[in-house]
């Protein structure tokens, strides 16, 4: 069996290791210190653009709102951002 990443998914890995660099670590500080209340609305606009940038669901097919990635991959993704 062939547990190689495919480049799509590294690509992916790669996106979000970007956004969650950028978007929800500066966000880090205001949950651990108020609670989640603290950065509600800002989780569900990170929530939508995550979404929009197409990542959210990997292993879900394109009908169903997801990106088709094989299931392999999709668990690479969502499991082992390092392994890219």
């Amino acid at each position: 069996m062939d547990f190689t990443v495919s480049e799509q998914a590294r690509g992916m890995i790669q996106l979000m290791q970007r956004f969650m660099e950028r978007e929800v670590f500066p966000l880090e500080r205001a949950f651990l210190n108020q609670g989640f209340p603290a950065i509600e609305s800002e989780a569900e606009g990170l929530r939508r653009k995550v979404g929009q940038m197409g990542p959210w669901a990997p292993a879900q097919p394109e009908e169903c709102g997801g990106i088709g990635l094989p299931l392999k991959d999709g668990d690479d993704y969502v499991i082992n951002g390092q392994k890219a």
